[in-house]
């Protein structure tokens, strides 16, 4: 099976060298009667002999023809087959307040756990991924998909300046992941939430979201990330945040 894309470029195919053709003949008709007003020997240039204007005509019209036929975007037909995936749904939610640029965690908190992340990816092929940032508030990066390398580049750009309220609400978060992945639920697939953060839930009602999640058949782990209690927090810009 072969079809045309964009077909509409065909006609121009099949036209252009027609065109160039009545183009070649207009200027060469134009060309002999010139010579027949004016001598060979009083024109200060010189004249290109026949063949090789037939040779200039035919690559030009051979060159836009092959760019009009490239346009139309020739390919061989596509077979639509159902595949079915036995995986697992899973959502990464990751706190990117401004806690997380901590350097107590080389480098800092936060890239540490994008790179824990990638690293968990090489035993998770044939699942979907989905990843849910939050601060203050919660945002969807990057819905469940099956593409681990747009995950990867989504997870990669993700950070404070990804959620403009302060402060560090796992409830919402947990909520927002929750109806991603009954949005986008596959039929018989695991389904399982993963929390990394480094901080306690002041705003959300975390409890509330994750007996939603159970009666849901949702497993959550939560992975925390940082020193317990410490007293300051060394950022990455130099400054100092301050623990409660």
């Amino acid at each position: 099976m072969f079809e045309w894309t964009e077909s509409h470029w065909l006609f121009i195919a099949l036209v252009l060298p027609f065109a160039l053709m009545g183009a070649a003949h207009f200027f060469e008709t134009k060309r002999t009667k010139l010579l027949r007003l004016f001598s060979t020997g009083s024109l200060n240039y010189s004249e290109p002999s026949r063949i090789r204007r037939f040779w200039v005509w035919l690559l030009w019209s051979i060159g836009l023809t092959l760019i009009a036929l490239a346009l139309a975007e020739p390919r061989r037909g596509v077979e639509l087959k159902e595949v079915s995936h036995k995986g697992r749904d899973i959502v990464f939610i990751l706190d990117v307040s401004k806690s997380m640029l901590a350097t107590d965690i080389t480098p800092n908190r936060l890239k540490r756990a994008k790179a824990d992340i990638i690293d968990s990816l090489q035993n998770m092929q044939g699942h979907r991924l989905g990843l849910i940032a939050f601060a203050g508030d919660p945002k969807e990066i990057c819905p469940l998909t099956y593409d681990a390398y747009h995950f990867i580049q989504r997870l990669r750009d993700v950070g404070p300046h990804s959620i403009s309220k302060g402060g560090t609400n796992i409830g919402d978060a947990l909520r927002r992941a929750i109806d991603l992945i009954d949005a986008g639920a596959n039929l018989g697939n695991h389904r399982d939430i993963i929390l990394i953060t480094d901080g306690q839930d002041l705003t959300g009602y975390f409890e509330e979201a994750a007996k939603q999640a159970g009666k849901m058949g949702i497993s959550i782990y939560t992975l925390g990330i940082g020193q317990a209690n410490p007293t300051s927090i060394r950022l990455a810009d130099g400054g100092y945040l301050k623990s409660e």
